[in-house]
């Protein structure tokens, strides 16, 4: 028995011995000019590696690096690399019987650990990685054999392909700088370029961020890389549209988004579709970050060719608040051009208002929109760091607290018998909107407050907040001297709105206000009448509106040829 140990520790000790020692009895990087050679025929790029090694208790050659590199076209935009990809090594899985005795490479598994890989699409929707694995030649030869109905190339299969640990640069026309995933692991099951295969990707987003993907990829599209057919489940966190390059810095949008959905292609139309959330959303220049999430429902299909898309849906969603945006998309010339339309019916104020700060839409000072609704027609045209907005709004029943127009235009409503009070209710406001990066008008406006009357008018709003509007409000006496004086009970005056948003100025039109109590006053009356008028005016105790209204009548009086003794 002592024998049987001993012999047996002996053998084990051999078997230990000649393991530990076929790395060195066995050349692995013999393979080497081989290997690069079978990859830089799959791939259609050069392709190096530092040299093989053989691990045994792994039963891998691994390669101290490799870089496959960069398509020609491309240099100038790559990332100062020379090469597509370049990893710190690569691991081949192999067999190792074929391997010893063979002296055969037959590769089972493939790791590429710690890659930099520049993925990069220029305006015309060409990718860098379009020509892996098809150069001219192999393109015509499955073109040929497509057309002879031969089939697809033949090409090799390989039971597991890993990226561990990489970096993955993806420059996109339109995007400012060039997004950046970190810790980018990605796992193909069974992988062979004639048949739909499955795979995962996860990756950290830039600004904290984090992704994974999960579907199917192929068959392989042996003509352009980037056709190849796709099904995925994709799932996306915390992507900061700043931080990530997404916009421009020019561009008005700021913020953080989700993604939860699916993606498909046929290598020539793209479907998307999930939903998406913006939390801390910019959505103007000059705005601050929303208070609340703005969610997105939405239909997306796309043309690989022209690089444009349609918006089938696009259910937005804050709060219980509802709006639908639809339209087309275009990539050209570095540029994402839109063409959109936004149908927000009855969207309760209450739900909006965390969102204002988001549009860059000031109040007054102290003030703040208490209920009601507000309606939008709008579309958003142009590239998306320039859009010009044009369309209608309206708030209906709605209260700003916190600011009295009535004091606001106080002569006025002194002169009206009109009551102040801390708070404005209205009960429609509406205007037609045109807005570019520079400037916004208003037009058509009509604000109907029932304490007062009918404001109309027109005017705009700079990038600072500056107002310029002139109005006329036509004013409902509720008693006071202009229940005296005026004839109807009604009165129109003029005046224009000057300030910023923050802190409008009112400044009424007194003069014309005179002249128009004047004029309401004498239109029906006989000449003889005329000097009575003028008493009146002059036992008027309404300040500068006394003046002016007895320089008003006064005019009147020489039109009727009376002059006042």
């Amino acid at each position: 028995m002592k024998r049987l140990i001993v012999g047996l520790g002996l053998l084990l000790l051999l078997v230990i011995g000649a393991v530990i020692s076929l790395p060195f009895l066995i050349d692995a990087d013999r393979f080497r000019p081989k290997l690069e050679a079978e990859l830089t025929k799959v791939l259609g790029r050069d392709v190096k590696l530092g040299n093989l090694k053989l691990a045994i208790m792994s039963g891998s050659v691994t390669a101290s690096d490799l870089s496959i590199s960069e398509d020609p076209a491309f240099l100038q935009k790559a990332s100062g690399r020379k090469d597509f990809v370049s990893a710190k090594s690569l691991n081949v899985a192999v067999d190792l019987k074929t391997l010893i005795f063979d002296r055969k490479l037959d590769v089972k598994g493939i790791e590429i650990v710690g890659p930099a890989i520049d993925m990069i699409q220029t305006a015309n929707g060409k990718w860098n990685f379009s020509s892996l694995g098809s150069d001219e030649q192999r393109a015509q030869q499955a073109q040929n054999r497509a057309q002879e109905g031969g089939g697809a190339l033949p090409a090799l299969s390989v039971n597991n392909i890993k990226i561990t640990n990489g970096s993955v640069s993806l420059l996109q026309p339109g995007d400012a700088h060039a997004i950046v995933l970190e810790n980018v692991n990605m796992d193909i099951k069974n992988f062979t370029p004639t048949a739909a295969v499955p795979f995962t990707i996860t990756a950290n987003l830039p600004g904290g961020g984090n992704t994974s993907i999960n579907g199917t990829v192929g068959p392989f599209n042996t003509v352009d890389a980037a056709r190849t057919p796709v099904e995925t489940a994709l799932k996306l966190n915390g992507l900061d549209l700043t931080k990530s390059g997404l916009v421009k810095a020019a561009a008005p949008f700021r913020g953080v988004v989700s993604f939860d959905g699916t993606g498909s292609s046929d290598g020539k139309q793209a479907v998307f579709k999930g939903t998406v959330r913006g939390d801390r959303l910019i959505l103007a220049k000059g705005g601050s970050p929303a208070g609340r999430p703005v969610s997105v429902n939405f239909i997306v299909d796309h043309d690989l060719d022209k690089m444009s898309g349609v918006i089938q849906r696009g259910d937005i969603a804050i709060g219980s608040a509802k709006a639908e945006l639809t339209g087309r998309y275009q990539m050209k010339n570095d540029e994402r051009i839109v063409n959109l339309k936004l149908v927000a019916p009855a969207m309760a104020i209450s739900e909006l208002e965390q969102l204002l700060p988001a549009l860059d839409v000031v109040l007054p000072n102290g003030s703040k929109l208490n209920g009601g609704t507000v309606s939008a027609h709008l579309s958003f045209a142009g590239p998306t760091d320039r859009l010009v907005t044009d369309g209608a709004l309206s708030l209906n029943n709605t209260s700003l607290t916190g600011f009295d127009l009535g004091s606001k235009i106080n002569t006025v409503a002194k002169l009206a018998g009109i009551q102040i009070s801390p708070n404005t209710d209205f009960k429609t406001v509406s205007a037609d909107v045109h807005a570019d990066p520079a400037l916004t008008r208003l037009s058509k406006i009509l604000v109907n407050v029932p304490t007062i009357g009918e404001l109309t008018g027109d005017g705009t709003i700079g990038a600072a907040h500056d107002l310029d509007f002139k109005m006329r409000a036509n004013v409902h006496s509720s008693g006071g001297a202009l229940s005296v004086i005026s004839s109807s009970g009604n009165l129109g005056v003029s005046f224009a709105i000057q300030g910023t948003a923050s802190e409008p100025k009112f400044i009424a039109d007194t003069k014309g206000l005179a002249k128009d109590i004047a004029m309401d006053k004498l239109k029906n009356l006989q000449p003889a009448d005329v000097v009575k008028t003028v008493d009146q005016f002059k036992n008027m105790k309404s300040g500068d509106i006394e003046k002016n209204a007895i320089g008003a009548a006064g005019e009147l009086i020489d039109l009727f040829g009376h002059k006042k003794k």
